[in-house]
């Protein structure tokens, strides 16, 4: 149903949330990757690159560039 719904699965909803904020979080450039890592729910940083990497294209850090 949840699909149905959205249109989406309930995690490509929870990962694009997550992807929008850190992309907000890099665009401000006053936390550590590490830190956008945590605050967006990722316990690890190289977890969280792996994902942004597979969502938006490009690094965090290129991203934020």
């Amino acid at each position: 149903g949840f699909k149905l719904v959205y249109g989406k699965g309930s995690r490509a909803l929870i990962t694009e949330s997550r992807m929008e904020r850190a992309k907000a979080l890099l665009s401000q450039g006053d936390m550590s990757i590490a830190e956008i890592a945590y605050e967006t729910g990722y316990s690890d940083d190289s977890a969280f690159i792996r994902a942004f990497k597979r969502c938006v294209g490009v690094t965090p850090a290129a991203y934020r560039k």
